[in-house]
């Protein structure tokens, strides 16, 4: 196994994002396709999503083509996409949000919060979730002000009709907190680590 943080950077630098997520991709359909009962349990599977494949033409094609060669059904597919992503390529990626999104596709807006965030873009997207940054989630029992800024954000991406996720669940105490708050789901450590899938 070999940490994200290993070989990302060196992806992005030499061009090679884009072929990492038309791969991760594939190996998802893959799998779901051998396992068709997993396509009836769960809600759906998140994929990381580099800004180069949401802004190029060419490689939304070949995921839309990946996705419809599959059979899977496309609303069992959530991709996630950073904030800072968004809002430099706002355009392009509210087309690649939409062509997706019309196929049954899901949106995270991963690690909101972390540039202090305009909800204004929000109503013109088809997102889904919003995944509120780690770097909030984490003081949130130390700092009033992160706290405050945390459920600020639930609660205007809940009157909004998108649903929150917390990143950086690592205690039991953390968890508790977000769920007072009313977020929605949680990702870290505490909630279930890392395992390979077979």
């Amino acid at each position: 196994m070999i940490s994200p943080q290993a070989f990302l950077p060196s992806a992005e630098r030499y061009g090679l994002m884009k072929a990492l997520d038309e791969r991760a991709l594939q190996l998802t359909l893959n799998w779901l396709v051998a396992n068709p009962s997993l396509q009836s349990s769960i809600r759906h599977v998140s994929l990381n999503l580099s800004a180069g494949s949401a802004t190029d033409p060419v490689c939304r094609a070949k995921l839309m083509r990946a996705i419809h060669l599959s059979g899977v059904p496309a609303d069992k597919l959530c991709f996630e996409i950073t904030e800072t992503a968004v809002i430099a390529n706002l355009s392009k990626i509210s087309t690649f949000m939409e062509e997706l999104s019309a196929l049954g596709c899901r949106f995270v807006i991963d690690a909101f919060g972390s540039g202090l965030s305009s909800f204004a873009y929000l109503k013109k997207l088809p997102v889904d979730f919003l995944k509120i940054d780690g770097l909030l989630i984490k003081d949130i029992l130390d700092d009033p002000t992160d706290f405050t800024l945390v459920k600020a954000i639930n609660d205007i991406s809940q009157s909004m009709g998108k649903r929150t996720v917390a990143e950086s669940i690592e205690t039991p105490t953390i968890l508790e907190a977000v769920r007072e708050i009313g977020i929605d789901f949680g990702q870290g450590f505490h909630v279930g680590e890392p395992e390979l899938i077979t």
